[in-house]
């Protein structure tokens, strides 16, 4: 247990002095968007195909989600020790960077992580940095995971619709513009 909590710590301080060294823009729009590449990586792989071949319970399906478990968390700890230093990457940095936080995010394991980033991500909205689709996509999966159903709303609706009824449902906080 102590060799694990050693490993961990070293691996945090690590990854601290990697952030601390992203001093320049073209640094920070690199970084983010080398996570952004990994993170699509290991999704560029037709999963419905891996089914159709080999089976839902095949190991090549088993370690197809395997590793795509273990690069979300590796990109998780990469984004929120970016973000905790750096703030959310403008939109200056390049669309990559731009939208790598909220990907990542989105990607994660669980729920956990999506509700703990998202005063974050909805601030960044509210500042004009993250395109209210992204942000509607994202509160649409965490609907999903949390009641198991996606949100069918009547009628016409914006996106801003969407989200505002969204974080109403899932119980998020709102801040005031």
């Amino acid at each position: 247990m102590a060799s694990c909590a050693a490993d961990e710590s070293a691996h945090q301080s690590q990854l601290t002095d990697q952030i601390l060294d992203l001093d320049t823009a073209d640094k920070k729009s690199e970084y983010l968007a080398a996570i952004l590449r990994d993170d699509q990586m290991v999704r560029s792989e037709d999963d419905g195909a891996i089914i159709l071949t080999h089976g839902q319970d095949s190991p090549e399906y088993q370690e197809y989600i395997t590793t795509q478990k273990e690069m979300d968390k590796r990109n998780l700890d990469k984004v929120e020790a970016y973000l905790s230093v750096h703030g959310y990457p403008s939109r200056e940095l390049g669309s990559e960077a731009n939208r790598a936080p909220w990907l990542v995010i989105h990607h994660a394991q669980g729920y956990a992580a999506r509700e703990r980033n998202f005063p974050l991500l909805y601030q960044t909205y509210l500042d004009g940095q993250l395109d209210e689709g992204a942000l509607a996509f994202y509160l649409g999966r965490m609907h999903h995971m949390k009641y198991g159903k996606m949100l069918r709303m009547d009628g016409a609706f914006t996106a801003e619709n969407q989200i505002d009824t969204l974080i109403e449902l899932l119980s998020l906080p709102q801040f005031a513009q």
